[in-house]
Protein backbone atom coordinates (compact mmCIF):
# COMPACT_ATOMS: atom_id res chain seq x y z
CA UNK A 1 0.00 0.00 0.00
CA UNK A 2 1.31 3.46 -0.90
CA UNK A 3 2.00 5.89 1.88
CA UNK A 4 0.08 8.63 0.06
CA UNK A 5 -3.51 9.04 1.17
CA UNK A 6 -6.50 10.16 -0.85
CA UNK A 7 -8.33 13.31 0.25
CA UNK A 8 -11.51 11.26 0.26
CA UNK A 9 -10.20 9.11 3.09
CA UNK A 10 -11.55 9.95 6.51
CA UNK A 11 -9.50 10.68 9.61
CA UNK A 12 -10.55 7.27 10.91
CA UNK A 13 -9.13 5.63 7.78
CA UNK A 14 -5.87 7.50 8.13
CA UNK A 15 -5.58 6.63 11.80
CA UNK A 16 -6.44 2.97 11.17
CA UNK A 17 -3.90 2.63 8.39
CA UNK A 18 -1.27 4.46 10.41
CA UNK A 19 -1.73 2.08 13.32
CA UNK A 20 -2.13 -1.09 11.23
CA UNK A 21 0.73 -0.61 8.81
CA UNK A 22 2.84 2.01 10.60
CA UNK A 23 3.73 3.41 7.18
CA UNK A 24 1.84 6.71 7.20
CA UNK A 25 4.20 9.64 7.86
CA UNK A 26 3.25 11.86 10.79
CA UNK A 27 3.09 14.92 8.54
CA UNK A 28 0.56 13.21 6.29
CA UNK A 29 -1.58 12.20 9.24
CA UNK A 30 -1.54 15.71 10.71
CA UNK A 31 -2.37 17.31 7.32
CA UNK A 32 -5.36 15.06 6.75
CA UNK A 33 -6.46 15.46 10.37
CA UNK A 34 -6.66 19.22 9.91
CA UNK A 35 -8.38 18.94 6.53
CA UNK A 36 -11.16 16.85 8.05
CA UNK A 37 -13.95 18.82 9.77
CA UNK A 38 -14.15 16.32 12.61
CA UNK A 39 -10.42 16.58 13.08
CA UNK A 40 -10.60 20.38 13.08
CA UNK A 41 -13.33 20.27 15.72
CA UNK A 42 -11.35 17.91 17.94
CA UNK A 43 -8.23 20.05 17.70
CA UNK A 44 -10.13 23.25 18.51
CA UNK A 45 -11.96 21.66 21.46
CA UNK A 46 -8.69 20.26 22.84
CA UNK A 47 -7.09 23.71 22.50
CA UNK A 48 -10.00 25.43 24.25
CA UNK A 49 -10.06 22.90 27.10
CA UNK A 50 -6.33 23.20 27.55
CA UNK A 51 -6.56 26.98 27.62
CA UNK A 52 -9.41 26.89 30.13
CA UNK A 53 -7.51 24.49 32.33
CA UNK A 54 -4.42 26.68 32.26
CA UNK A 55 -6.36 29.84 33.12
CA UNK A 56 -8.24 28.11 35.96
CA UNK A 57 -5.21 26.44 37.52
CA UNK A 58 -5.03 27.18 41.24
CA UNK A 59 -8.68 28.27 41.40
CA UNK A 60 -10.42 24.91 41.25
CA UNK A 61 -12.10 23.19 44.17
CA UNK A 62 -9.60 21.40 46.34
CA UNK A 63 -11.16 18.04 45.61
CA UNK A 64 -10.51 18.61 41.89
CA UNK A 65 -6.84 19.40 42.39
CA UNK A 66 -3.80 17.25 42.90
CA UNK A 67 -2.03 17.81 46.23
CA UNK A 68 1.04 15.98 45.05
CA UNK A 69 1.69 18.20 42.05
CA UNK A 70 1.31 21.29 44.22
CA UNK A 71 3.71 19.89 46.82
CA UNK A 72 6.29 19.14 44.11
CA UNK A 73 6.61 22.86 43.48
CA UNK A 74 7.56 23.46 47.09
CA UNK A 75 10.12 20.68 46.97
CA UNK A 76 11.93 22.48 44.12
CA UNK A 77 12.44 25.69 46.10
CA UNK A 78 16.14 26.47 46.45
CA UNK A 79 17.66 29.56 48.10
CA UNK A 80 14.84 31.93 47.17
CA UNK A 81 13.48 33.27 50.47
CA UNK A 82 14.40 35.49 53.40
CA UNK A 83 11.54 34.25 55.56
CA UNK A 84 10.41 30.62 55.67
CA UNK A 85 7.09 29.70 57.30
CA UNK A 86 6.98 26.17 58.70
CA UNK A 87 4.21 24.00 60.07
CA UNK A 88 1.22 21.84 59.26
CA UNK A 89 -2.03 22.80 57.57
CA UNK A 90 -2.94 25.34 60.24
CA UNK A 91 0.19 27.33 59.36
CA UNK A 92 -0.30 26.63 55.66
CA UNK A 93 -3.78 28.16 55.81
CA UNK A 94 -3.28 30.83 58.50
CA UNK A 95 -0.24 32.66 57.11
CA UNK A 96 -0.29 34.65 53.89
CA UNK A 97 3.19 35.63 52.65
CA UNK A 98 1.62 38.42 50.62
CA UNK A 99 0.00 40.04 53.64
CA UNK A 100 3.11 39.53 55.76
CA UNK A 101 5.48 41.03 53.17
CA UNK A 102 3.51 44.29 53.29
CA UNK A 103 4.46 44.55 56.96
CA UNK A 104 8.02 43.29 56.59
CA UNK A 105 9.41 45.68 53.99
CA UNK A 106 8.90 43.34 51.07
CA UNK A 107 11.04 40.52 52.41
CA UNK A 108 10.77 37.39 50.28
CA UNK A 109 8.46 35.09 52.21
CA UNK A 110 7.46 31.53 51.34
CA UNK A 111 5.00 29.26 53.12
CA UNK A 112 6.64 25.85 53.45
CA UNK A 113 3.69 24.37 55.30
CA UNK A 114 2.34 20.92 54.41
CA UNK A 115 -0.82 19.13 55.43
CA UNK A 116 -0.43 17.04 58.61
CA UNK A 117 3.34 17.53 58.60
CA UNK A 118 5.41 16.97 61.71
CA UNK A 119 8.86 18.25 62.60
CA UNK A 120 10.77 15.28 61.26
CA UNK A 121 14.47 15.45 60.42
CA UNK A 122 13.71 15.27 56.68
CA UNK A 123 11.23 18.14 56.82
CA UNK A 124 13.58 20.39 58.80
CA UNK A 125 16.43 19.58 56.44
CA UNK A 126 14.27 20.41 53.42
CA UNK A 127 13.43 23.79 54.96
CA UNK A 128 17.15 24.62 55.15
CA UNK A 129 17.31 24.62 51.37
CA UNK A 130 14.69 27.34 51.00
CA UNK A 131 16.63 30.24 52.55
CA UNK A 132 18.77 32.38 50.29
CA UNK A 133 22.25 31.89 51.73
CA UNK A 134 23.16 35.44 50.70
CA UNK A 135 20.25 36.97 52.61
CA UNK A 136 21.22 39.08 55.60
CA UNK A 137 17.76 38.76 57.19
CA UNK A 138 16.99 35.07 57.45
CA UNK A 139 13.91 34.39 59.56
CA UNK A 140 12.15 31.16 60.49
CA UNK A 141 8.52 31.34 61.58
CA UNK A 142 7.54 28.06 63.21
CA UNK A 143 3.89 27.17 63.76
CA UNK A 144 3.48 24.82 66.72
CA UNK A 145 0.42 22.60 66.92
CA UNK A 146 0.06 19.56 69.18
CA UNK A 147 -0.36 17.36 66.11
CA UNK A 148 2.97 18.49 64.63
CA UNK A 149 4.69 17.03 67.71
CA UNK A 150 2.98 13.63 67.58
CA UNK A 151 4.49 10.54 65.98
CA UNK A 152 1.59 10.15 63.56
CA UNK A 153 2.62 13.39 61.86
CA UNK A 154 6.23 12.29 61.41
CA UNK A 155 5.33 9.27 59.29
CA UNK A 156 2.11 10.13 57.46
CA UNK A 157 1.78 13.59 55.88
CA UNK A 158 1.76 15.40 52.56
CA UNK A 159 5.47 16.22 52.72
CA UNK A 160 6.46 12.57 53.14
CA UNK A 161 4.03 11.36 50.48
CA UNK A 162 5.32 13.85 47.91
CA UNK A 163 8.98 13.37 48.79
CA UNK A 164 8.75 9.63 48.19
CA UNK A 165 7.69 10.10 44.58
CA UNK A 166 9.61 13.30 43.83
CA UNK A 167 12.06 13.37 40.91
CA UNK A 168 13.37 15.90 38.41
CA UNK A 169 10.88 14.53 35.88
CA UNK A 170 7.96 14.81 38.31
CA UNK A 171 9.00 18.39 39.12
CA UNK A 172 9.14 19.27 35.40
CA UNK A 173 5.80 17.61 34.75
CA UNK A 174 4.12 19.38 37.67
CA UNK A 175 5.60 22.71 36.58
CA UNK A 176 4.17 22.55 33.06
CA UNK A 177 1.41 19.93 33.21
CA UNK A 178 0.45 19.92 36.90
CA UNK A 179 -2.76 21.79 36.22
CA UNK A 180 -4.07 19.11 33.84
CA UNK A 181 -4.73 16.27 36.33
CA UNK A 182 -6.58 18.68 38.56
CA UNK A 183 -8.68 20.02 35.71
CA UNK A 184 -9.57 16.64 34.25
CA UNK A 185 -9.47 14.45 37.33
CA UNK A 186 -12.44 12.09 37.87
CA UNK A 187 -15.43 13.62 39.64
CA UNK A 188 -17.36 11.35 41.98
CA UNK A 189 -21.09 11.60 42.68
CA UNK A 190 -20.57 13.54 45.92
CA UNK A 191 -18.39 16.15 44.25
CA UNK A 192 -20.82 16.53 41.35
CA UNK A 193 -23.71 17.02 43.75
CA UNK A 194 -21.85 19.77 45.62
CA UNK A 195 -20.94 21.51 42.37
CA UNK A 196 -24.53 21.36 41.08
CA UNK A 197 -25.87 22.81 44.33
CA UNK A 198 -23.19 25.48 44.44
CA UNK A 199 -21.66 24.21 47.67
CA UNK A 200 -17.97 23.40 47.51
CA UNK A 201 -16.69 22.48 50.96
CA UNK A 202 -13.36 21.58 49.37
CA UNK A 203 -12.85 24.87 47.57
CA UNK A 204 -9.50 26.53 48.15
CA UNK A 205 -6.82 28.35 46.17
CA UNK A 206 -3.25 27.14 46.30
CA UNK A 207 -0.95 30.08 45.62
CA UNK A 208 2.55 30.25 44.19
CA UNK A 209 3.92 31.55 47.50
CA UNK A 210 3.07 28.19 49.05
CA UNK A 211 0.02 29.31 51.00
CA UNK A 212 -3.55 28.09 50.76
CA UNK A 213 -6.39 30.60 50.62
CA UNK A 214 -9.12 29.05 52.78
CA UNK A 215 -12.53 28.14 51.52
CA UNK A 216 -15.35 30.65 51.89
CA UNK A 217 -17.98 28.19 53.04
CA UNK A 218 -18.45 27.04 56.61
CA UNK A 219 -18.04 23.31 57.21
CA UNK A 220 -19.53 21.29 60.03
CA UNK A 221 -17.01 21.61 62.87
CA UNK A 222 -17.99 18.22 64.24
CA UNK A 223 -16.11 16.52 61.41
CA UNK A 224 -12.76 18.03 62.40
CA UNK A 225 -13.42 17.61 66.10
CA UNK A 226 -14.25 13.93 65.70
CA UNK A 227 -11.13 13.41 63.61
CA UNK A 228 -8.87 15.07 66.16
CA UNK A 229 -10.33 12.97 68.93
CA UNK A 230 -8.65 10.02 67.24
CA UNK A 231 -5.43 11.99 66.70
CA UNK A 232 -5.32 12.77 70.42
CA UNK A 233 -4.75 9.09 71.17
CA UNK A 234 -1.21 9.46 69.86
CA UNK A 235 0.75 11.27 72.59
CA UNK A 236 3.14 14.16 72.01
CA UNK A 237 6.62 12.69 71.57
CA UNK A 238 9.46 14.12 73.62
CA UNK A 239 11.99 13.12 70.96
CA UNK A 240 10.13 15.21 68.39
CA UNK A 241 10.15 18.21 70.71
CA UNK A 242 13.88 17.77 71.37
CA UNK A 243 14.59 17.47 67.63
CA UNK A 244 12.81 20.75 66.96
CA UNK A 245 14.53 22.54 69.86
CA UNK A 246 17.92 21.31 68.63
CA UNK A 247 17.10 22.78 65.22
CA UNK A 248 16.12 26.10 66.81
CA UNK A 249 19.53 26.17 68.50
CA UNK A 250 21.23 25.31 65.21
CA UNK A 251 19.37 28.01 63.29
CA UNK A 252 20.14 30.58 65.96
CA UNK A 253 23.84 29.71 65.77
CA UNK A 254 23.67 30.27 61.99
CA UNK A 255 22.22 33.74 62.51
CA UNK A 256 18.66 32.78 61.56
CA UNK A 257 16.13 34.54 63.79
CA UNK A 258 13.53 32.01 64.91
CA UNK A 259 9.99 32.97 65.88
CA UNK A 260 7.42 30.53 67.20
CA UNK A 261 3.66 30.84 67.51
CA UNK A 262 0.62 28.67 67.98
CA UNK A 263 -1.77 28.84 65.01
CA UNK A 264 -5.28 29.79 66.19
CA UNK A 265 -8.13 27.32 66.09
CA UNK A 266 -11.61 27.16 67.60
CA UNK A 267 -12.13 27.06 71.40
CA UNK A 268 -13.53 23.53 71.29
CA UNK A 269 -10.38 22.31 69.52
CA UNK A 270 -8.10 24.08 72.01
CA UNK A 271 -9.98 22.46 74.88
CA UNK A 272 -9.41 19.07 73.27
CA UNK A 273 -5.66 19.64 72.91
CA UNK A 274 -4.96 20.06 76.60
CA UNK A 275 -2.14 17.52 76.54
CA UNK A 276 0.04 20.22 74.97
CA UNK A 277 1.61 22.19 77.83
CA UNK A 278 2.24 25.43 76.03
CA UNK A 279 3.85 27.31 78.90
CA UNK A 280 6.61 24.75 79.45
CA UNK A 281 7.16 24.38 75.70
CA UNK A 282 7.52 28.14 75.27
CA UNK A 283 10.10 28.27 78.08
CA UNK A 284 12.15 25.54 76.38
CA UNK A 285 11.72 27.18 72.95
CA UNK A 286 13.02 30.52 74.22
CA UNK A 287 15.87 28.83 76.11
CA UNK A 288 16.92 27.32 72.77
CA UNK A 289 17.17 30.81 71.28
CA UNK A 290 13.72 31.22 69.77
CA UNK A 291 11.29 34.08 70.33
CA UNK A 292 7.67 33.27 71.07
CA UNK A 293 4.94 35.49 69.62
CA UNK A 294 1.33 35.62 70.79
CA UNK A 295 -0.74 37.76 68.39
CA UNK A 296 -4.24 38.74 69.43
CA UNK A 297 -6.86 36.17 68.47
CA UNK A 298 -9.76 38.55 68.79
CA UNK A 299 -12.35 38.33 65.98
CA UNK A 300 -10.74 35.23 64.45
CA UNK A 301 -12.91 32.38 63.20
CA UNK A 302 -12.35 28.97 61.68
CA UNK A 303 -14.26 27.64 58.70
CA UNK A 304 -14.06 23.99 59.74
CA UNK A 305 -13.24 23.93 63.44
CA UNK A 306 -9.50 23.67 62.83
CA UNK A 307 -8.32 26.19 60.20
CA UNK A 308 -8.89 29.95 59.99
CA UNK A 309 -11.25 31.30 57.37
CA UNK A 310 -9.89 33.70 54.74
CA UNK A 311 -10.64 37.06 56.46
CA UNK A 312 -9.23 35.72 59.73
CA UNK A 313 -6.10 34.38 58.02
CA UNK A 314 -5.40 37.76 56.47
CA UNK A 315 -5.90 39.52 59.79
CA UNK A 316 -3.76 37.04 61.69
CA UNK A 317 -0.95 37.25 59.10
CA UNK A 318 -0.85 41.03 59.51
CA UNK A 319 -0.84 40.79 63.30
CA UNK A 320 1.97 38.24 63.36
CA UNK A 321 4.09 40.16 60.84
CA UNK A 322 3.57 43.38 62.82
CA UNK A 323 4.99 41.71 65.93
CA UNK A 324 7.99 40.48 63.93
CA UNK A 325 8.52 43.96 62.48
CA UNK A 326 8.31 45.55 65.93
CA UNK A 327 11.07 43.34 67.33
CA UNK A 328 14.67 43.04 66.27
CA UNK A 329 17.49 40.96 67.73
CA UNK A 330 19.81 43.16 69.73
CA UNK A 331 22.93 41.77 71.35
CA UNK A 332 22.92 38.31 72.97
CA UNK A 333 19.61 37.43 71.35
CA UNK A 334 17.64 40.01 73.34
CA UNK A 335 14.61 41.70 71.80
CA UNK A 336 13.92 45.39 71.76
CA UNK A 337 10.89 47.27 70.44
CA UNK A 338 11.79 49.25 67.36
CA UNK A 339 10.50 52.82 66.99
Amino acid sequence: MSSSISNSESVADVAFNAIRLRRVPATVFIRHLWQDRTGQTLVIVAFLLSGAGWLLRGTLPEDLQNDQHYAYQKLTWRENADVVLLGDSRTWVALSPQEMSNELNDLRILNFGFGSVGYSADYLQAADRVWDRLSDRKIAVVGITPRSLRQISQDDNHFVASSRTFSLYSAWKSRWLGWAPGFWSPIDAGTMKRLMHGTKPGSARRLDDGSCQPRDEQVDHAVALNYYQNVQRDPIREEVVERLLAKVRDWTTQGIVVYGFRPPTCPAMEAMEQDFHEESFVAAFEAAGGHWLSPSQQDLQTFDGSHLDFPSARLFSIRLASLIRATEPCGAGQLIVCP
